[in-house]
């Protein structure tokens, strides 16, 4: 027998061993293969759907905004005084500093005053000797028309007596006068405050030397403001003295003021063609600082329609504001789509939001939990007895 014969008899008998086992193993590989990929029906009859989220709805409708314009200014106080010296001399006492309050009345500067004091008290002496002796010759002549009432003294003599009264009354009132103007002079020599005001310069120092007429500081009344604006021809017509402006600095919407209009100018200036339109405000509780930069709203008194919602009612989408939005419905579900809306801040109201495009009246939206939702999902709204307008 051949090598290749022995090697073709060795192999049939071990196949003719190891056939059976294969078959085995390969069956059973093909059951388990099948038992795994077979659907289990018996996992699919006993999960139940997920229950639908019970979502606040309401429904969108326009509702009226006053119509305004906003426009840009600066705060100046209602009335400022510049602080002059009437006087020449060396500053010999100073007792505020720019930025102080300071009541009507009270002293801002003072000058140096020896010589003028001396010359004072020196008047004030003069004064007093001409009192004495006016008081000695009333006496004389009274003494005297009561003798000569007696005859005992002559007519030349109570002449002589009145005319010596008549005299000593005119020295006291000249020396009065000049004691008088020595006090004037005194005063001309001290700045004193002519209003309640800020003090918002004193650019002088103590032993520094003044000449009259010279301006050393501004007093500012602030405890009310003015704001001078411009306007187009046709808003200037919309407004009327006496109404009210809305007014916060320009950095900052945090906190407002009221103020009204208090003047409006006739005729428009030729160059910008724009009318001044004066805002006063009231500062009382010094809030507002003059010279800052603030804007003012102006109500033009009629209204238009407009849908409002609250900014919590929409989502961001990457560059879109969306709302979900209530598509269709059947039995008690309803199936909401995110749908995009075009939306400006309310410059009335902060918080809401005016819906450009997007919406229109009547459409229902939903209102919480929109971090819950998603596209094409169905809820169960729960709807308001009312009518949401303007956000509810």
């Amino acid at each position: 027998m051949s090598r290749a014969s022995k090697s073709g008899a060795r192999a049939g008998r071990l196949w003719s061993r190891l056939g059976p086992v294969a078959l085995v193993v390969c069956a059973s590989a093909c059951a388990a293969l099948i038992w795994a990929t077979k659907p289990d029906h018996t996992g699919e009859e006993e999960r139940t759907p997920p229950a639908l989220l019970e979502i606040t709805t309401a429904r969108v409708s326009p509702s009226p905004v006053p119509q305004s314009v906003e426009v840009s200014g600066f705060l100046r106080p209602h009335r400022s005084v510049d602080l002059v010296l009437e006087e020449s001399g060396r500053v010999e006492l100073k007792p505020f500093e720019a930025g102080a309050d300071v009541a009507s009345g009270e002293l801002l500067l003072a000058l140096e005053t020896d010589m003028i004091s001396a010359q004072l008290a020196q008047s004030e002496a003069d004064l007093e000797s001409a009192r004495r002796a006016l008081g000695l010759a009333r006496q004389q002549v009274e003494r005297a028309r009561a003798l000569r009432d007696d005859n005992a003294v002559s007519e030349d003599e109570l002449d002589q007596r009145e005319s010596a009264f008549l005299v000593a009354e005119a020295l006291v009132e000249s020396r009065r006068a000049a004691r008088d103007m020595q006090v004037v002079h005194l005063d001309r020599h001290r700045l004193v405050a002519p209003m309640d005001g800020a003090l918002t310069s004193l650019d002088v120092e103590v032993g520094s030397h003044v000449t009259a007429g010279q301006t050393v500081g501004r007093l500012d009344a602030v405890d009310m403001l003015e704001i001078d604006l411009s306007v187009a021809p046709e808003v200037r017509t919309r407004l009327r003295l006496g109404d009210p402006v809305t007014v916060w600095p320009d950095i900052s919407r945090a906190s407002s003021h009221t103020g009204v209009i208090s003047r409006l100018d006739e005729v428009a200036d030729s160059l910008t063609r724009k009318f001044e339109v004066e805002v006063r405000v009231d500062n009382a509780d010094g809030s507002l600082l003059a010279g800052s930069p603030v804007r003012c709203r102006l109500t033009l008194g009629d209204q238009r329609e407009a849908i409002l919602i609250p900014m919590e009612w929409s989502t961001q989408l990457y560059t879109e504001r969306c709302v979900y939005r209530i598509v269709s419905e059947e039995a008690e579900a309803a199936l909401i789509a995110l749908t995009p809306i075009e939306t400006i801040p309310v410059r009335e109201a902060p918080g809401l939001l005016e819906v450009v495009s997007g919406l229109a009246s009547g459409d229902e939206i939903v209102t919480e939990r929109l971090q819950d939702l998603s596209d094409g999902q169905e809820i169960v709204p729960l709807r308001p007895t009312h009518t949401a307008t303007q956000g509810g």
